[in-house]
């Protein structure tokens, strides 16, 4: 580690936090961040190791400075993007919009469960306030001065949820640290979208590295480049250019399998290519990339022969029917994730066990590392920190540590996704404010405590495709590969977190009242800011109804457990989520031939899967094929040309940005948006 490393880290974090907002929201172009696979750092990095290092020469960064720059920029890309700032600031302000048209709210009087302080102050100034924020503050072409911006009547809300926000990446930065040596050194996970990274890298002594002096790299690199070259030339010339397709149509096959009409089954049959997630599948094991791309297909199948019968699994088992209500697929879900989880702390008992008793004990012993030590005592710490900040926001008790507990395991389960499988792009579909929903009840639970749960839930959890563990979890395995010391980089990590922070947030609400952010994103502005609502609506209407809303704003403590009621639909999807997922855990473990992996259950009914896993079947069988005619020799003089797809594709995604931002500052209007990754 050297002082450039880290300050060539930081001034990226900048970077990120000032234009991501901007391409994403202003320019509607592919994502820079989008997924755990940033196109803006990985495309970055590509230019820097052809052009920049070779014009440097011996001054060029090294492979371990390259691995702490990289590591500090890609911890702060959790910031900017989807898996906070993109709802962020709707989800704050927006709810006061719909109040006043939605005439559902003002007569169950819903605003009034949500406490002051978690919202954006409208009081003073609502036509700046709020309209501002929707409409845009400019009135000509000149971009309005900051001082316009309302930033005092964000101060207090900001000052309520950016304590949690950061207690939440501090707990999770200690649990990927106590996670990290267990993966790497004792199961020997893949890491794949780290054997790419690294693959990059220079040689000791070399200025560049070999992977780069190989032509089959090139073969590859050059092939997606240029397909995506002509799709991107088509979009904006249309009559002059016939562009390479990446999606096929498929749908005369509805007529064969008639249970594709259901759910998302039409999408499984207009296939788009990822030649990411193609390269990704080649480089893990093939029963991985198999129940990859098979999981959406069987799930599918089970969606329609369940409806043949009139059983629904998409719809709410409760009644309030939306993104953050409890339905048997959530249930599913849920279980699969908790039996993922519990394989997981059996797989690597005795090594977590001696690193929590060497912690908790005060004294590091000969096999555990420091690092690993601070991160449980970290872990612990900002864990019951969490808790205690929900309880303090009006949460019960019981329910916060519920929550927290939820959160950390969903987050388990990712971080093992992008190491065993390299899923740069996933979304576990679970919160953890529906699973207690659909557990206890809101005769239980209290609907101000449910409500403000979903809120939580809103800010931290909506949208977590861009979460801070995958992105941590490649960070120390490329460290290690780098001999860099993890500990000391983690500091620095922490710190790139807070700085990205502080820049992003003034640039993007700076950017919503210049610009107005109504309509700019459907997802953002016009349906996360409605959910935790919606659902109070719907609750206080229904409990009205059957005479129980009395019983459920003033739950009894402990005496209403007897009230819990699990819909049967959700408590079966449970158990069968949970029971599949330990039995193909077992199954796994002790048959050498079994084809399928509990990833299957916890991705099957994921729209991130139902993307890419045509690619993910592509991809496996291209590895079979090579596996079984050429052998392992053939697979690894293959990889190369792996990598160049991967690096093509990445550098596909920002050039139409590249060329997009260029347009912009010389014409003041925006190009065609044309997306490269899943995003």
């Amino acid at each position: 580690m050297t002082v450039r490393s880290v300050i060539l880290g930081l001034v990226g974090v900048v970077v990120i936090g000032m234009i991501t907002f901007f391409n994403d929201r202003i320019l509607d172009q592919t994502h820079l961040i989008g997924n755990n696979l940033p196109v803006v750092v990985y495309g970055m990095l590509l230019v820097y190791l052809l052009v920049v290092a070779t014009w440097l020469g011996r001054k060029a960064l090294r492979g371990p400075e390259m691995a702490v720059a990289l590591a500090v920029v890609l911890a702060a890309c959790c910031v900017p993007g989807s898996s906070l700032l993109r709802t962020f600031t709707s989800a704050l302000v927006q709810p006061h919009h719909y109040n006043r048209i939605k005439p559902g709210w003002r007569q169950e009087q819903v605003m009034q469960l949500v406490p002051d302080r978690m919202l954006a102050d409208v009081s003073r100034d609502e036509n700046r306030v709020l309209d501002g924020f929707r409409q845009g503050l400019r009135t000509g072409p000149r971009p309005i001065s900051p001082r316009a911006v309302p930033w005092r009547d964000w101060l207090r809300t900001f000052a309520f949820w950016i304590p949690i926000v950061v207690t939440l990446w501090l707990a999770v930065l200690g649990l990927s640290l106590v996670l990290h040596r267990q993966w790497s050194r004792h199961e020997h996970l893949p890491y794949p979208i780290v054997a790419f990274t690294n693959s990059l890298f220079p040689e000791a002594g070399q200025r560049l590295s070999s992977v780069f002096r190989g032509r089959v790299f090139w073969i590859g690199f050059g092939l997606v480049f240029l397909v995506h070259m002509s799709g991107y030339a088509a979009e904006i010339f249309p009559d002059y250019v016939i562009p390479v397709r990446r999606q096929f149509n498929l749908q005369a096959f509805r007529q064969l399998a008639t249970w594709l009409d259901h759910w998302q089954g039409r999408r499984l049959l207009s296939p788009i290519l990822y030649f990411t997630v193609i390269g990704v599948a080649f480089l893990i094991p093939k029963d991985v990339s198999f129940s990859l791309g098979i999981g959406p297909y069987l799930y599918a199948t089970a969606i329609g022969v369940l409806m043949s019968y009139g059983i629904q699994v998409e719809t709410s088992a409760i009644g309030a029917g939306n993104y953050m209500a409890p339905t048997p697929k959530m249930f599913l879900l849920l279980g699969a994730n908790l039996g993922l989880f519990a394989f997981i702390l059996y797989s690597g008992r005795h090594h977590y066990g001696h690193v929590f008793g060497s912690a908790l004990r005060g004294r590091a012993d000969p096999g555990v590392r420091p690092y690993e030590a601070w991160g449980v005592r970290l872990f612990l710490a900002m864990s019951a920190v969490l808790v205690l900040q929900l309880c303090l926001a009006g949460i019960a008790w019981p329910f916060a540590v519920l929550y927290v507990a939820v959160m950390m395991i969903l987050y388990v389960v990712m971080a093992r996704l992008i190491s065993e499988a390299g899923l740069f792009y996933m979304q576990p579909f679970v919160l953890p404010c529906a699973a207690a929903w659909g557990l206890f009840g809101v005769q239980v639970i209290g609907l101000r405590t449910l409500i403000l749960m979903q809120l939580v839930s809103t800010i931290l959890l909506v949208d977590p495709r861009e979460s801070l563990i995958p992105f941590l979890m490649n960070n120390w395995k490329l460290l290690e590969l780098q001999r860099v010391r993890i500990g000391r980089t983690a500091v620095f990590c922490a710190v790139a977190l807070l700085l990205c922070l502080t820049v992003a947030l003034p640039v993007s609400l700076y950017l919503q009242y210049d610009y107005g952010s109504d309509a700019q994103d459907g997802w953002a502005d016009a349906h996360v800011p409605k959910f935790a609502l919606d659902n109070a609506t719907a609750l206080k209407q229904q409990l009205k109804a059957r005479g129980e809303l009395e019983t459920a704003m003033n739950p009894a403590g402990w005496s209403a457990l007897s009230r819990i009621r699990i819909p049967p639909a959700c408590g079966w999807a449970l158990v069968v989520g949970l029971a599949g997922a330990v039995l193909l855990a077992l199954a796994r473990l002790r048959l050498p031939w079994w084809p399928l992996h509990p990833i299957l259950l916890v991705t099957c009914a994921t729209t991130p899967l139902v993307r890419t896993a045509p690619s993910f079947l592509l991809g496996w069988a291209a590895k079979a094929a090579v596996d079984r005619y050429g052998g392992p020799a053939l697979v690894k003089r293959l990889r190369p040309l792996v990598f160049g797809l991967i690096a093509g594709e990445v550098f596909s995604a920002i050039v139409p940005s590249l060329i997009g931002a260029v347009y912009f500052l010389f014409t003041g209007e925006t190009l065609t948006a044309f997306y490269v990754l899943p995003a």
